[in-house]
């Protein structure tokens, strides 16, 4: 089960003394054999469009393109922006943005002279206010634009919580996981469109780790899931900010003592051996991709370091089959 890893997540911070340390980290991440390939943050613009990046990326990898690093920034600017909004010139300016990201997912395409890109990833925004109608039009116009070959999937960010559930404040508020599941099989007909978990959003959504199996069970019941991209969070404050924060911490060791070097990175994650385990078997045999998408900590780790810790995580994933 070869991996797409989050690289942007792991990357050391810029340095002015060490500018190539970025394409040092792809380049030792080309040298993994497990990874299959690249998650690609898309915030008008992919790295790769930088001939830079372009160079140092492995002209093997596959791509999964996603959208979710400019849809936030562009919801803090204006919060009315998003596919799934009930305001015109919020959901065109979405519309505008997604139709951006294809250009970039066929220019990258056109770069390896072959259908490179697996899947792009796109959210029911705005927070709070996402409308199930709303995105369900979005999304039809979306699957129908050419992706050359990439399959449209919705990657579930913790939903919006109503009156009925215990309130806390949202990492994101979207739609529910229900609705989002009905977009797709509006959108899906005969078209390719499919449904992302994300383990940390939907175990912040729930605060509870089986909120992900849950969410698994729900989206496989639909024969709609497509993507698993492992990510970790934790209940308790870490170095990596308060308890529940989406920060894609990593996974920790559990009772698995080959690990234990995570645990300092980690802290109390949730993510652990047994639970990337349970959720690969709730999620079957039908994903198109497997991801992981850590941060590391402390920032102060260099480049060799960096590689080792996100190889020890790959190891556990792979382990965890």
């Amino acid at each position: 089960m070869a991996l797409i890893v989050a690289a942007y997540t792991a990357l050391p911070p810029p340095d002015p003394g060490r500018p190539a340390s970025d394409l040092d980290f792809l380049v030792g991440l080309a040298a993994t054999p497990e990874v299959r390939g690249l998650e690609l943050p898309f915030n008008g613009a992919l790295p790769t469009d930088d001939p830079r990046i372009l160079g140092a990326t492995d002209p093997r990898w596959d791509f999964v393109v996603t959208s979710f690093p400019g849809t936030m920034l562009r919801v803090s600017e204006t919060p009315e922006f998003g596919l799934a909004s009930t305001d015109e010139p919020g959901r065109a300016a979405a519309l505008a943005f997604t139709e951006a990201l294809r250009r970039s997912v066929l220019r990258l395409n056109d770069w390896a002279s072959r259908p490179a890109v697996l899947a792009v990833e796109i959210h029911s925004a705005p927070t709070r206010t996402a409308d199930p109608s709303a995105f369900t039009e979005s999304l039809c116009e979306v699957a129908s634009w050419d992706w050359g070959g990439a399959l449209v999937t919705v990657e579930h960010c913790d939903a919006h919580q109503q009156a009925t559930q215990p309130a806390h404040e949202p990492q994101k508020g979207f739609l529910s996981l229900a609705d989002e599941i009905a977009a797709v099989r509006a959108a899906a007909d005969g078209r390719k469109v499919g449904v992302t978990i994300n383990w940390a959003r939907s175990a912040i959504e729930g605060r509870d780790a089986r909120t992900v199996q849950r969410h698994l069970h729900l989206a496989t019941e639909a024969g709609l899931l497509a993507g698993l991209m492992f990510s970790g969070c934790a209940d308790t404050d870490t170095a990596f900010g308060p308890a529940w924060l989406d920060a894609h911490l990593p996974p920790t060791a559990g009772d698995d003592p080959d690990f234990a070097d995570l645990d300092a990175l980690a802290g109390p994650s949730l993510l652990t051996p047994s639970r990337v385990r349970e959720s690969l078997v709730a999620a079957g045999s039908g994903l198109l991709f497997t991801g992981l998408k850590i941060g590391l900590r402390p920032e102060t780790l260099d480049t060799a370091a960096r590689l080792a810790h996100l190889r020890q995580a790959i190891d556990l994933v792979e382990r965890a089959r």
